[in-house]
């Protein structure tokens, strides 16, 4: 993992190399991202705020959305990151507590980013989740549309 810089904090990019194949893929825009243990990347965004994503690192992407984590912590986190590049950044995303030189930060998520970034699925993902349920309502009410239609007749 490493950060296209270009000049511009706006325009740096964070990307991966498969160790593989020597294939690049830029993931989105950010720098000084990290891989946790937990299975998430934290990275600050190009508008200067903490985010955490949930990461596969097979397949070398993201499996859900991105979310602000810490605003408050972020400067000092650019001047370690610079000063030691293999800092170990905990992320908690159960108890919301991201651990970081010592310290914990607490951080508020929405319920429903925290379920899917624990499933590691995006909205569609989740709504997919039930599709068995989906189906089983169309299939009531496609026949209940045809007794209603049949009773009019």
């Amino acid at each position: 993992m490493f950060t296209i810089w270009t000049g511009a904090l706006e325009d740096a990019q964070i990307a991966v190399v498969s160790l593989e194949t020597g294939v690049i893929k830029t993931l989105f825009q950010g720098v000084y991202a990290r891989y946790s243990q937990t299975g998430h990347l934290v990275y600050v965004h190009a508008e200067g705020t903490l985010h955490v994503v949930p990461f596969d690192l097979r397949r070398l992407e993201p499996t859900g959305p991105s979310v602000p984590v810490l605003e408050d912590i972020v400067d000092q986190m650019h001047i370690d990151a610079g000063r030691n590049p293999k800092e170990e950044i905990r992320v908690d995303l159960e108890q919301q507590i991201v651990g970081w030189r010592g310290h914990e930060y607490r951080f508020e998520i929405d319920p429903f980013v925290k379920a899917c970034l624990k499933d590691g699925v995006d909205e569609i993902g989740y709504i997919l989740s039930y599709e068995p349920e989906i189906a089983a309502f169309e299939e009531r009410r496609a026949e209940r549309q045809y007794e209603m239609a049949a009773e009019n007749n």
